[in-house]
């Protein structure tokens, strides 16, 4: 009757730096990597100014109307040496057309906040594993929050009291969130986390 040994040969343990066969048996994985609090600020800052961005946008597209013909109002009165509540009072084609313009104009510029905002907020929400492609596309989008936001923030003529707040909310958010994705221990995360991948 044979025998066969009980324990594995030299050459096939199964753990540590010992070959099996042409390959080396996987090594035991270390305790995951704790996620910095610098991400989670980052990830907060990056929702609220993309929430921000789209908040303004919402505004506008929702509530527009009487900002638009406010607006075309201020036209026409320029142009006619009336006031703009005389105009408005009366009514007449002159304002129709200059407010159809002016709710054009409102329109785009809830765009031009609407997408990088929404983006920007996307990213954000997808940023929990600190990955390089999702922080440079959240940048991307950071950067024309800011630069759109910025622009209508700082048109006091056709901004009410909470449109200048979520514009201004939405630029400045935008700043902090690029300068908060790309700290290093967020990047030594993003590292860990794809190495034990």
């Amino acid at each position: 009757m044979s025998t066969y040994p009980t324990t594995p040969a030299h050459g096939n343990q199964p753990y540590g730096n010992q070959p099996v066969g042409n390959q080396y048996a996987a090594q035991p994985m270390g305790p995951a990597p704790t996620r910095p609090g610098t991400l989670l600020a980052a990830l907060v800052v990056t929702v609220l100014a993309g929430l921000s961005a789209v908040a303004y946008g919402a505004i506008i597209l929702i509530g527009g109307a009487d900002l638009a013909r406010e607006l075309g109002a201020k036209a026409v009165a320029i142009l006619t040496g009336d006031s703009a509540e005389s105009i408005l009072a009366e009514g007449n084609a002159l304002l129709d057309t200059a407010t159809i313009i002016a709710q054009d104009t409102l329109d785009i510029r809830a765009w031009l906040l609407i997408v990088p905002g929404g983006l920007l907020l996307l990213f954000g929400l997808l940023m929990g594993k600190a990955s390089t492609a999702v922080r440079v596309l959240a940048t991307i989008a950071a950067s024309f929050t800011l630069l759109f936001g910025g622009i209508v923030g700082l048109d006091s003529e056709t901004n009410n009291t909470i449109m200048a707040i979520t514009s201004w909310v939405a630029a400045l958010g935008a700043v902090v969130c690029i300068v908060l994705m790309w700290l290093s221990p967020n990047g030594r995360y993003g590292k860990a986390l794809k190495q034990r991948a």
